[in-house]
């Protein structure tokens, strides 16, 4: 695929998390080193190849945060962070660590709490935290794998996917690999494994709700799942969704995204921005006009009680499209 430094519409683009700062909309290609962005005039404009990157590099970088003026590009087969200034179109590179370079993949799952971007490790169990005052990149905890112990029931699994939730102090990360998850303290950086059930099944998404933790599934045996913090009573959905890209809350109800129609999900502030892995699009809605801006993208706005209908039936144990849930056409 070719990109033209400027041009209007974005081809086949793939991506895999997006940022909307002052109108315009920040990208990375999933297929190829360009992070690009969509300007308040509709052209799409490829600001910068990553450095010591190769240029048909793939899913270089899946997540990325914005914090005070800058956008965070977040490695998952990078070699380094990248602080991208949008006032004045500097970038700073933090380096990872040799044990992070020692795996093919880094981090897909981040959260930003109080000033600290928080990252969870693919492959080797870890969390970091880069403060965004000082730059500094540090492990917060290396998670003794004995901890976790025979919860493992397929070593050449990821531990840390999609995403995580925060509820007061803690930090809740479902993990892939074990049926059951972390959770991380940022105050006294103490972690606990808590296993949830003895079946082989992992997790990719999650949500928190009052004391609700609503999990999506990974994996062939995966199923959704919620499970209290208080009582640590875990219940089992029968939905058929086996392979999750997030678990979102849209007016109070769980949505468990599947990742063969959806690569995630994102709000920011009254947005909502999803991409359509099937038909290349992302996809998302302003007030009561929806319209086609380009070939790839749509918007939504969050004000979902306009557009919502039928949602109740997510009450049910059911699963409808999010396009269904978002406007409710059945």
């Amino acid at each position: 695929m070719h990109i033209d430094e400027t041009y209007h519409t974005m081809h086949d683009i793939e991506i895999e998390d997006v940022e909307f700062v002052d109108g315009e909309l920040f990208f990375f290609s999933k297929k190829n080193n360009s992070f690009c962005k969509k300007g308040k005039n509709g052209e799409v404009i490829r600001i910068a190849s990553i450095p010591n990157e190769p240029l048909d590099g793939y899913r270089l970088y899946a997540s990325m945060e914005y914090w005070n003026r800058h956008i965070y590009l977040i490695p998952f087969s990078a070699n380094s962070i990248v602080i991208y200034n949008i006032d004045d179109g500097t970038m700073k590179f933090i380096s990872l660590s040799k044990e992070l370079m020692s795996s093919s993949f880094r981090f897909r799952a981040c959260k930003l709490i109080n000033k600290k971007l928080y990252l969870f490790s693919l492959y080797t169990a870890s969390i970091y935290s880069l403060d965004l005052i000082s730059n500094t990149f540090f492990m917060e905890a290396n998670i003794d794998k004995s901890l976790i112990g025979e919860a493992i029931f397929d070593k050449n699994e990821i531990f840390f996917s999609q995403q995580v939730a925060v509820l007061g102090n803690k930090i809740y990360a479902p993990l892939a690999n074990a049926n059951g998850l972390v959770v991380f303290d940022i105050n006294t950086r103490d972690s606990e494994f808590i296993q949830l059930d003895k079946e082989a099944r992992g997790y990719s998404g999650i949500a928190i709700k009052d004391n609700d933790l609503f999990l999506g599934a990974r994996g062939k045996n995966g199923k959704c799942a919620i499970w209290n913090i208080n009582d640590r009573n875990l219940e089992y959905l029968d939905i058929d969704v086996r392979d999750v890209s997030g678990v979102y809350l849209m007016m109070d109800k769980p949505v468990y995204l599947s990742a063969w129609d959806y690569s995630f999900v994102k709000m920011i502030d009254d947005k909502i921005f999803m991409f359509d892995v099937r038909k290349k699009h992302l996809i998302y809605k302003q007030g009561n006009n929806e319209s086609i801006i380009s070939t790839r993208i749509k918007l939504f706005n969050r004000d979902l009680h306009e557009y919502v209908h039928h949602g109740s039936t997510l009450n049910e144990g059911q699963l409808i499209s999010l396009e269904e849930f978002l406007i409710g056409v059945l």
